[in-house]
């Protein structure tokens, strides 16, 4: 069973996090090995695209709700 310092350091560190979610998404197979191939500037631009497009998932929501 993980200890809870590992879930503290995803809780601390959004990037921590998206590195795993990215990793996940784009079958990298280790955060490792993405982080060693992609640029920085699209780790970021991954990081936005995912942003506005879990924001328009929220507004959708908000939107069907009232």
């Amino acid at each position: 069973m993980p200890t809870k310092a590992a879930y503290q350091k995803f809780e601390e560190s959004p990037d921590l996090e998206f590195d795993y979610f990215l990793t996940e998404k784009l079958g990298w197979g280790s955060v490792e090995r993405m982080r060693r191939g992609m640029p920085a500037a699209e780790w970021q631009a991954w990081w936005v695209y995912f942003g506005r497009k879990a924001q328009r998932r929220q507004v959708a929501a908000m939107t069907a709700g009232g």
